[in-house]
């Protein structure tokens, strides 16, 4: 579905998200279940909070970095490379 993503107007692209996220497998649901039924039953409270803070960690993370990816490239961060480039050959 996402390969022919750049072809698609943008109404079909916005049905085509939203029928994907419908049915998008929710992994850190299905790893939380699979370890609270390996932990043995005295340490299953604590494999649950273990599973659900790496899980809480890791979107913090993913929505961090995009922030600051976005802060990066709107703030006048590093230049792309063609423009030292061409102050190098100004010099020569």
């Amino acid at each position: 579905m996402w390969g022919s993503a750049p072809w698609l107007p943008f109404e079909a692209l916005v049905g085509a998200v939203v029928l994907a996220g419908l049915l998008g497998l929710p992994t850190f649901t299905v790893l939380r279940l699979s370890l609270s039924i390996l932990v043995p039953e005295g340490q299953r409270r604590t494999a649950a909070k273990d599973a659900g803070i790496a899980s809480m960690a890791y979107r913090l993370l993913t929505i961090n970095c995009c922030g600051a990816g976005a802060r990066l490239c709107t703030s006048g961060g590093p230049k792309p490379a063609s423009s030292s480039m061409r102050r190098s050959s100004a010099i020569v």
